[in-house]
């Protein structure tokens, strides 16, 4: 059995990447000029980084600022959802663990009536399906909120208003929880307070304040959230002490991890890159050890309640043996995939 192993891919402007602890997230860097200081992908586990593929080059992906925007993890589904910022909308793509270089355009966000609309952040809820994206430039009459996507469509569905607040909100970072239900989401506006918040999407009333960020803490551009942590993409050496920030929901504590940034003098990207995060921690893991449903690396008598929660609020995540329903079948193709253990 495998101890404890942290993971990250990170989309870059550049080609090194510094040593990443306590992280089981992608993160994705967008850069303003084509061609310069390309965007990498990185899968990193514990101190060591495994390059996985140039956004622009390798994936041929067409972007006015190539990189990911917003990222979302369906880790149950070894798959991932991506945001490219293409001209006034966003396409959103589907990416398989199992076949990274070959993603598929789903859709372009847009509103109701076929006007372009852009996303800045994704959170893919797993009990229902629904993938989220949040908007910050609330231009042309859209308002600045939370939106459900249509994966058919493209049309986003207003699901909770920022604008309803009394300060402002800028919210460009979100992620869902598959531990809590919940969809973490991180306000980096001075004049809202600069919260990590959260919202129920079974009944999204309104932002619940779960901690306000430290004072060192000013730029958040992605949300990863898995293993109890709330995982902050955050920028370079001039905000932020130059390190990514995670927030462990049962001590309170905040920790760092070592961040890719600043970009090199004179490099385009500097000094405010964006980009999205997302929790993956079975990325690279293959899909020998399912039973690993805590995502810690381990099989313990948590997976156990994990599993047995996740069946019994029809979550079909628990669907082990692929039948598209949860039956007796489903515990059982669970205890052999416990009993065989994570290599």
């Amino acid at each position: 059995m495998s101890t404890k192993q942290t993971r990250i891919i990170a989309t870059l402007a550049v080609a090194g990447l510094a040593a990443t602890a306590h992280a089981q997230y992608t993160t994705g860097i967008t850069k303003p000029v084509f061609g310069v200081n390309q965007p990498e992908a990185f899968f990193n586990e514990g101190d060591d980084n495994t390059f996985l593929f140039d956004i622009e080059t390798d994936l041929g992906i067409p972007a006015t600022a190539p990189g990911f925007t917003g990222l979302a993890g369906d880790d149950a589904n070894r798959r991932f959802f991506a945001t490219v910022r293409n001209g006034p909308n966003d396409d959103v793509y589907e990416f398989s663990y199992d076949d990274l270089l070959n993603p598929v355009k789903l859709v372009e966000t847009q509103d109701a009536m076929g006007g372009d609309v852009s996303i800045d952040g994704l959170a893919f809820d797993s009990s229902t399906g629904v993938l989220y994206g949040t908007r910050t430039l609330g231009s042309a009459g859209q308002p600045e909120g939370l939106f459900a996507i249509d994966l058919t469509t493209g049309v986003l569905t207003l699901v909770l208003d920022y604008q309803d607040t009394a300060f402002s909100i800028t919210i460009g970072g979100i992620d869902y929880n598959a531990d809590d239900g919940l969809i973490y989401l991180v306000d980096d506006d001075a004049d809202g307070g600069r919260f990590i918040y959260s919202v129920d999407p079974t009944n999204p009333t309104g932002l619940t304040e779960v901690v306000r960020l430290p004072s060192n803490i000013t730029d958040v551009d992605g949300v990863a959230a898995g293993a109890g942590k709330v995982f902050l993409l955050t920028d370079n050496a001039n905000a932020n002490d130059g390190v990514h920030h995670i927030y462990d929901l049962a001590t309170g504590d905040f920790t760092t991890a070592d961040s890719p940034y600043p970009a090199p003098a004179g490099s385009p990207i500097a000094p405010n890159p964006s980009g999205g995060a997302a929790f993956t921690p079975g990325l690279l893991g293959g899909s020998d050890c399912r039973a690993d449903i805590d995502g810690d690396g381990e099989l313990t008598i948590f997976d156990f309640l994990e599993f047995q929660n996740l069946f019994d609020s029809g979550d079909l995540t628990a669907d082990f043996d692929g039948d598209g329903s949860l039956t007796l079948f489903d515990f059982l193709e669970f205890q052999n995939g416990f009993d065989a253990g994570c290599p």
